[in-house]
């Protein structure tokens, strides 16, 4: 994996501009013109029956799950099928940020940020639930996720999630899914905001599903 971190105070505005940044008012009608979609799949992840349809794999697979507690980062995932800059799938998912997330007094000392892996877990949360929303891995007896080995990705990075933000923002834009006897590669674009800026641009970003 190639990452190319890039913190925000040294970059130049000639950089910066190449990050389109969103205001929180167009983000939020962007948002409501995708629900509106009517391919469009919506999913509280705080909800009861979602709660048990991606948190709680059947017995028979029970690695076909998303993980829990501390390594759950989304609060809602809108799925296009079919969408997207490739006509592949597209993913849009946020969550509401808050001081006391447990990530910031885990961090460096005196510096409470939410450590940049995050961001990218939280991303590819977001490609497992349009994995199992599809059942991409219903060709498998005990799918579980993976990674993909000697994948290269290209992550540029520009900024930080603090306690002071209240809005974290994610999309992803499907560019290819692949089959082969071992496992299945899912593979796309992706952005993330905090509140009004895009601080991460990941392309090629991939997860796997593969027997257990």
């Amino acid at each position: 994996m190639t990452s190319l971190a890039r913190a925000a105070s040294p970059l130049n505005p000639p950089i910066l501009g190449d990050f389109n940044s969103i205001t929180p008012q167009s983000w939020g009608a962007r948002g409501a013109k995708l629900a509106v979609n009517p391919s469009a799949i919506t999913i509280n992840l705080n909800a009861p029956e979602n709660q048990h349809k991606f948190y709680h794999a059947p017995p028979n697979k029970p690695h076909y799950r998303l993980a829990h507690s501390q390594l759950d980062f989304l609060d809602d995932v809108l799925i296009i099928e079919g969408g997207g800059n490739y006509q592949k799938g597209y993913i849009y998912a946020s969550t509401e940020i808050t001081p006391n997330d447990w990530f910031f007094s885990r961090h460096f000392y005196q510096d409470p940020v939410m450590p940049g892996a995050l961001g990218v877990e939280a991303i590819l949360q977001a490609m497992q639930v349009y994995a199992l929303e599809l059942d991409l891995g219903k060709s498998f007896k005990s799918p579980r996720f993976g990674q993909v080995l000697n994948h290269q990705i290209t992550w540029k990075y520009r900024g930080q999630i603090t306690p002071e933000n209240r809005k974290m923002f994610l999309e992803v834009h499907i560019s290819s899914i692949e089959f082969d006897n071992e496992q299945i590669k899912i593979i796309g674009d992706a952005s993330l905001w905090k509140d009004n800026m895009r601080i991460y641009e990941i392309n090629d970003i991939a997860i796997g599903l593969l027997e257990a």
